[in-house]
């Protein structure tokens, strides 16, 4: 059993129990007994109840790729003497010099529309493809 309450400038707290205070000094004081497992961040009073709010959403952060992986997989499918020079007039400077690139940049996003092309004129699975070039970390 933990004890919650908002203070004065709106900040949830909580409080461990004490066996030496009952729930009468608590309440007294303005804390509302809590005997659930949600940690603070999850928990807000409304009024004089206890409020247990849902998770967030989790966020997907973009895939970044090794420059490296798709070249060795564009190669190892025999693709990249004809896709390579396409895919870096598409990336320009930011395809030479980066060592990774991430899915969300506007360079990549061209070059990702060039790939997607070749690969569905070539029967192939550009997210099967892209998922063997995930960088490792």
């Amino acid at each position: 059993m933990k004890y919650i309450r908002k203070n004065s400038a709106g900040i949830t707290e909580e409080r461990p129990s004490s066996p030496y205070m009952g729930t009468a000094w608590y309440e007294e004081r303005g804390w509302l007994p809590y005997a659930g497992t949600l940690p603070l961040d999850r928990l807000n009073v409304e009024g004089c109840t206890v409020v247990e709010l849902p998770a967030p959403e989790t966020v997907q952060e973009p895939r970044i790729f090794s420059k490296l992986k798709i070249f060795e997989n564009l190669d190892t499918l025999g693709f990249w003497k004809e896709l390579g020079p396409k895919i870096e007039a598409a990336g320009g400077e930011y395809w030479q010099l980066a060592n990774d690139v991430r899915e969300d940049h506007p360079k990549f996003q061209a070059v990702l529309a060039d790939l997607s092309a070749f690969a569905a004129s070539r029967g192939l699975d550009i997210n099967e493809f892209l998922d063997k070039c995930v960088m490792e970390v």
